[in-house]
């Protein structure tokens, strides 16, 4: 039982990294698309609704890190609450709606593009890892519990 913790902790570790990562990656290029290939005159509708987009952008990204930083955290056997599992669920509630509406663009030729289908692969195994912490944060706490003597 002890060697299957390791690798979930490990599993923990990499996975929460892999997060933060494209987090930041993300975010970036958020920000970079809303204003460096935004049209250059921009009226006042235009710029309230790009600092719009990069603060909800910033939001997420922050809530992302945190989610990573705390799968790393619980990685390396530092207690941390369920919180960032219940944020994390919710967070794939939303992007999973994301997803599918970017698919179906996708799809209907509305926003059809190579450059499209690459981001949304990307989308997809960002939404695969937050998958793959969920499960291994769940699994390790429930073997810790065992481990300690305790009931699942």
């Amino acid at each position: 039982m002890g060697a299957q913790i390791r690798k979930l902790e490990n599993t923990l570790t990499t996975v929460g990294t892999g997060i933060v990562v494209m987090a930041i990656w993300q975010t970036i290029k958020i920000i970079l698309r809303y204003t460096l290939l935004s049209t250059a005159d921009k009226d006042q509708e235009t710029v309230i609704e790009i600092v719009v987009v990069i603060v909800t952008t910033i939001l997420f990204g922050l809530i992302e890190c945190y989610i990573g930083f705390s799968a790393r955290a619980e990685g390396n056997r530092k207690k941390k609450s369920a919180f960032y599992l219940v944020l994390n669920g919710l967070y794939l509630a939303v992007f999973l709606v994301m997803l599918v509406i970017e698919i179906v663009l996708i799809f209907s030729g509305f926003y059809f593009s190579v450059s499209a289908i690459i981001l949304t692969i990307i989308d997809i195994t960002v939404f695969v890892l937050n998958i793959e912490m969920m499960i291994s944060a769940i699994k390790v706490r429930r073997l810790r519990r065992l481990s300690a003597g305790g009931t699942v």
